[in-house]
């Protein structure tokens, strides 16, 4: 497989309303093993839209294959 896959973090405290803000992103090569993660540099603005409660780190899996 050439070329990079890329998946965007969200954080959506209120799966309910649809809302949510971009916490950060993950892109990289699976053939090359190049990858890298970047967080938003304004963690404030996460809070004020979130309780601490929603910014906790829940893993979710998503694969593509079927």
């Amino acid at each position: 497989m050439s070329g990079y896959l890329y998946s965007i973090v969200r954080c959506l405290p209120a799966p309910r309303t649809g809302e949510f803000v971009n916490v950060g992103a993950i892109a990289g090569s699976p053939s090359t093993g190049d990858w890298a993660v970047r967080r938003v540099s304004n963690r404030e603005r996460v809070k004020r839209f979130a309780s601490s409660a929603a910014i906790d780190v829940t893993p979710v899996h998503r694969s593509d294959k079927q």
